[in-house]
């Protein structure tokens, strides 16, 4: 359970002071968002190769909003990527969202391919 307080803007009470308003709510997990605190865990699937090129992807965000995420180098399997305050907005906490990259490597190597990778790296 989550708890917001804003201080003095419940009802009026005795002699009109105003109360406080306590807001009591769950957070639950999406499908694809995980949480904790008021950061975001998000897992973004990558290839090999656009993990060693780079690459330019777009994600949607809990409020449907576009979030670039892209790179110009190396991530190596499992790297995170912090994006400071995309996590969740609660009052005036606010949070970070926590990229992990899963790198897709291929099931197979084509023979052309084998003898690019032994020329191309030591």
């Amino acid at each position: 359970k989550r708890q917001i307080l804003f201080n003095n803007r419940g009802r009026p009470i005795v002699n009109g002071e105003s109360g406080n308003l306590i807001i009591n709510f769950d957070i639950l997990n999406d499908e694809i968002y995980k949480y904790k605190n008021y950061d975001l865990y998000y897992k973004l699937n990558i290839t090999l190769k656009e993990s060693l090129l780079g690459f330019e992807k777009t994600i949607i965000h809990l409020d449907d909003r576009e979030l670039v995420i892209n790179s110009s180098n190396i991530i190596k399997p499992n790297s995170i990527r912090c994006i400071k305050n995309e996590g969740l907005l609660l009052g005036l906490n606010h949070g970070d969202l926590y990229v992990k990259f899963k790198i897709e490597y291929p099931d197979e190597l084509t023979n052309a391919q084998k003898i690019c990778l032994q020329d191309h790296f030591t």
